[in-house]
């Protein structure tokens, strides 16, 4: 449904996409992570139209978007992350304005309007002015719009953003009551909403793709790579973390949520570390309450990936 194929996009001398490849297929949800300047908006609005690429390909439903940029339009619904609504109108006059634009009769129209009212749960601010809305109708009436013509392809920039947390479950119920007969992309900061929506995932960096994980029990991806969860009684162990941290295979240690006035820790290992670190726990007289053995997060991954995480 999409193809890319190695697209870069030039702003003067700041190369912001530097050759992404990505498919996307009817029926997943594609989760587009990484930080603020990284290339996911541009990416986007390459994959919209709203932009040309500098070179490469991009084919929306069999349409080359370079040589028939129209013709692969009339597939793609774009919300970019803050919803273009015309601030005078009611959400109905806008519909209807919009899907007037769009092509649709009377009739479509009018059965469009009822089913997406519905559908996105905006029936009941239908005659409010879209300057009045909520950041969460804003963000309903805009999807609904870009579902007028019920395209196949839909690309959300970040469509959560600035919403409350149940403004943010019902929108995340939304998308997987649509992504059934669509093909979504979907760029976000939010890494839960990425685990819980999306069957892929690409992080990009750079301009380009980091890394892809197919699905979210692929998520401990790093061969021979564990995470252990030790629980110490006291706090102030800096000096044993120092240690630890001297031991062959230690890759990173984080401080965890503490335990009833416990310290917790992370610990990344490469390879089988756990007798070496109990021995060095031992052997510094602290108190171990607990090491257990978890599943590599894709938070874990986006830190190593990226540097840091963008949690919104």
């Amino acid at each position: 449904m999409v193809r890319v194929e190695n697209i870069t996009k030039r702003f003067g001398t700041i190369q912001a996409v530097r050759g992404i490849n990505l498919n996307a297929v009817k029926g997943e949800i594609l989760g587009i992570l990484g930080p603020n300047g990284a290339g996911k908006t541009t990416t986007l609005r390459i994959l919209a139209g709203v932009l040309s690429p500098s070179s490469g390909s991009v084919n929306i439903s069999g349409e080359d978007m370079t040589a028939n940029p129209e013709k692969g339009k009339a597939f793609i619904g774009y919300l970019p992350e803050s919803a273009p609504l015309i601030q005078d109108m009611s959400v109905l006059d806008y519909l209807c304005y919009m899907g007037r634009l769009n092509g649709l009769d009377r009739e479509e129209l009018s059965e469009r309007i009822h089913f997406l009212a519905e559908t996105c749960g905006i029936r009941e601010v239908m005659h409010k002015t879209t300057e009045t809305l909520s950041r969460g109708y804003r963000q309903r009436t805009g999807l609904a719009s870009v579902l007028l013509r019920d395209p196949p392809v839909l690309i959300l920039d970040e469509p959560t953003s600035g919403l409350d947390p149940s403004q943010i479950l019902e929108f995340r119920q939304l998308l997987l009551k649509l992504k059934e007969e669509k093909t979504i992309l979907l760029s976000t900061h939010i890494l839960s909403e990425a685990e819980s929506l999306c069957s892929r995932i690409l992080i990009i960096r750079d301009g380009l793709v980091a890394a892809e994980f197919l699905e979210e029990s692929s998520l401990p991806a790093r061969e021979k790579e564990q995470v252990l969860l030790l629980e110490l009684e006291g706090e102030n162990h800096q000096t044993l973390l120092e240690k630890i941290r001297k031991l062959p295979g230690i890759e990173e240690i984080e401080p965890a949520r503490k335990r009833n006035g416990n310290s917790c820790y992370k610990i990344i290992t490469r390879g089988e570390r756990r007798k070496d670190i109990y021995n060095q726990i031992r052997s510094s007289n602290v108190t171990l309450l607990e090491m257990k053995q978890e599943n590599r997060t894709l938070e874990d991954l986006y830190r190593g990936i990226v540097g840091m995480v963008h949690e919104r």
